[in-house]
């Protein structure tokens, strides 16, 4: 199985509390990005984990490849898009060369307005 919400975990209790402060100033970002069938191990705990990650401003965003089951899909809306008010997760299917893209677009999204 996909054991992310483990992942997902230790990159939240990696964060300092420096590291945190300094992203709620909007000081740093700090970006997760997970590429995966959409399958859990534990999806409750992988939400819970996401969740986490959110309230700390940590942007966590997922892209779903492959050819997946409406049950992987299932899973994955339930992990990172299901009552969200903006979708964490982005299903790009079975053609791979569709996720350069979508990383892309998503790395713009948030990283658009940062001046060096």
């Amino acid at each position: 199985g996909t054991n992310d919400a483990a992942a997902l975990i230790a990159i939240f209790n990696s964060l300092s509390s420096e590291d945190k402060e300094k992203i709620a100033q909007n000081k740093i970002r700090e970006m997760v990005f997970e590429i995966t069938d959409g399958g859990s191990s534990d999806p409750n705990a992988a939400r819970s984990a996401v969740d986490r990650l959110d309230q700390t401003k940590v942007i966590a965003r997922a892209f779903q490849i492959g050819n997946v089951s409406e049950s992987e899909k299932d899973t994955f809306n339930s992990v990172w898009n299901n009552g969200r008010a903006e979708k964490y997760g982005e299903i790009v299917g079975e053609n791979i060369a569709n996720l350069l893209p979508a990383l892309v677009a998503t790395l713009k999204k948030y990283l658009g307005d940062v001046r060096l």
